[in-house]
Parts: C-alpha cells; structure tokens; sequence
C-alpha cells in the first residue's frame, strides 16, 4: 500500500497523459511551439503540449523528460495546472513567475517548484550565464530524490524575452535514462529559435 500512495503522482500523470493524448515530434523537422518559439529535434519524441508547457519524452514522463515552459508571463506556474492536479488552496500554491524576475529568481522559483513537487534533497549547482535561442540567458544543474526515493538528474537553461520566460527543462534518472538522452536534449536545445 505505501509503494501505491507513493506512485500516485505518476499513476495521475499517465492518467491524465491517456486523457489528452500525445503527439508525435517528428524528427528532422522544425516545429512552431507558439509564442514566436520553433525547436528542430534530430529524431522522433513524444509530445504532450498543455497551453504554453510541453512534455517530450523517449521512454516516458517518469524515466525522463524534458518540460518546455514557452513564454510563461507575470502569474503564470512553471508546471499545467491540469497536470499537477493543483487546487487553489494558498497553502498548496505553486510558485509563480513574475514580471521583472532576476535570472538567478528565475532559478529559485524552479527550485520552490521542485519542493512543491515534493522534490527531496534539491541540490542546484553550475548556474551562470548562458545563450539560450541567441539571448543572454542562464543554465544551471540540479539533482534530487522524488517521493518513492529515486535520484534524478537535470539541466534547466532559459531567458527572459519581452517579459516572458522561455525555458527548457530536461530531467531523467540518476541510472541510465538522464545520460542516455543527454545529447539529444541538447540538439533539441541548439536548435531553439525565438521570433
């Protein structure tokens, strides 16, 4: 029984994944995102878009992903609400983008938002300054353990264009799924353009 109440977030993310359904990133072609934003992945991905987020994966949102976050703006959460399964309680708010953020902000709220996760043992290192689609933006490294004990691994780089937060976020398993498609988020992320 405790491993099942563990599980449930992911049972509630497939879930909702078979409800709305998923679509295929066909590789090789350049794909507008909205928001002025268009990536060109190599190969094939699962594509889940929700409103201005995107889930892509290879093996499955709980082995690895990567969250496209595409022109968030003041208010917006870095994660669907419809994903989340998020209520309106203040006590169980997630945190929000604001207009005017720092990037180093930027970097904590994503932190705030792995906590509200329930993310355990966050730990970010390497952040600095980085292009992202050609603008001065940041990227930085985290690591973590969710719910049921897992360590995963991740890379988030974005920017701030015209008030608007643009990110790429991949995350995957400590053992063998965060490496095993490490190239291929990076592709994807040199291949991001912003209009």
């Amino acid at each position: 029984m405790t491993d099942l109440r563990k599980s449930a977030p992911l049972v509630l993310i497939l879930l909702l994944a078979g409800c709305v359904g998923f679509s295929l990133a066909k590789g090789g072609q350049r794909l507008n995102l909205g928001q002025g934003m268009s990536v060109q992945p190599a190969e094939d991905w699962n594509r889940w878009a929700v409103g201005k987020y995107e889930y892509w994966t290879l093996d499955g949102l709980n082995l690895q992903h990567i969250l496209i976050v595409n022109g968030a703006e003041d208010g917006d959460r870095l994660t669907p609400s419809s994903l989340i399964g998020h209520r309106d309680d203040p006590k169980e708010a997630f945190p929000r983008f604001r207009k005017g953020m720092s990037l180093l902000e930027v970097r904590e709220l994503y932190e705030a938002t792995l906590a509200r996760e329930k993310a355990q043992k966050v730990v970010v290192t390497e952040f600095a300054p980085a292009k992202f689609a050609g603008r001065e933006g940041f990227r930085f490294s985290f690591t973590f353990q969710n719910e049921a004990g897992l360590d995963l691994l991740g890379t988030a780089t974005g920017a701030i264009i015209k008030d608007r937060l643009y990110m790429l976020v991949y995350r995957g398993t400590k053992l063998y799924f965060y490496d095993r498609h490490k190239r291929a988020f990076e592709q994807i992320l040199s291949s991001v353009k912003i209009s």
